[in-house]
């Protein structure tokens, strides 16, 4: 599966009280998160399918100055 050859992407996810800020274009996206604890339910829940995001798509997760490449 190919990705979109451009794609925009701005979009606040919530899930079990904790919130998820996905930002991005072309093939680069960050997760943001506004604490740790939304940081780690997400981790828990997403981790699964980081081999999903499609290549050459990458993804990093944003939480104050740390940043982690996923993808």
């Amino acid at each position: 599966m190919k990705p979109l050859p451009v794609l925009e992407v701005e979009l606040l996810i919530e899930h079990g009280g904790r919130r998820l800020h996905l930002q991005g274009s072309g093939t680069r996206f960050a997760a943001k998160f506004p604490s740790l604890v939304s940081l780690l339910h997400f981790a828990l829940v997403l981790w699964p399918y980081r081999e999903r995001i499609p290549r050459p798509a990458s993804l990093h997760v944003q939480w104050r100055g740390l940043r982690i490449p996923v993808r």
